[in-house]
């Protein structure tokens, strides 16, 4: 932001559009990487969004990394104007990533060979799997947890870099889903599964 905003300082006599140029990055910087404090109490049976954006998808699919299994994916798209700081669905504890390397392919296109870092949560519930999924963008995933680390629904665990899409896989069945694709959801508010027990 800083840089944005040198470069309009310096241009301003100069150049009307590069001093615009350099502003406006620095706004877009700045609207990007903000972290607005917000979240909910949940329930222990309840699972939150883990990203702000709209809902890509909803569908059954096998995840063979850590629920090892059929699993239900609830696949998040992110904008480039929407938080970009991932929150944590469910309380537990933060066991294992895993980065795959792949593609940089259009996340709203549901790229299943993009890279992306994996993330594995036990809870009392069972497994819960996450996916932090790069775009032509976004280029780099982030945690600010530590493997061993215990987090609770609606904590801050990082951010993707300029996109793109956040998965979260539940053991298949589990719980009803209580979202439809194409609805826009909230990080750490929007209730997007309860667990059936």
């Amino acid at each position: 932001m800083l840089s944005g905003l040198a470069v309009s300082a310096l241009f301003a006599r100069r150049s009307k559009f590069l001093s615009f140029a350099g502003a406006a990055t620095a706004l877009a910087s700045a609207a990007f990487f903000r972290d607005p404090d917000v979240r909910i109490e949940a329930e222990t049976n309840e699972v939150v969004s883990a990203a702000d954006g709209f809902v890509l998808g909803i569908d059954r699919v096998v995840e063979p990394w850590w629920i090892q299994g059929e699993a239900d994916r609830i696949a998040v798209f992110l904008s480039l104007f929407d938080v970009h700081v991932n929150r944590w669905p469910v309380s537990g504890r933060f066991v294992a990533v895993r980065k795959v390397p792949g593609r940089f392919a259009p996340a709203f296109l549901r790229s299943e060979n993009n890279c992306k870092d994996l993330l594995a949560l036990e809870t009392p519930r069972g497994p819960v799997a996450m996916a932090q999924i790069s775009g032509v963008l976004a280029r780099r995933s982030v945690q600010w947890c530590k493997t061993g680390d215990t987090v609770e629904a609606g904590d801050r665990l990082g951010m993707i870099r300029f996109g793109s899409r956040t998965d979260v896989y539940l053991p298949a069945g589990q719980a009803n889903i209580l979202v439809k694709e194409g609805q826009r959801v909230r990080a750490g508010q929007t209730l997007i599964a309860r667990y059936r027990i």
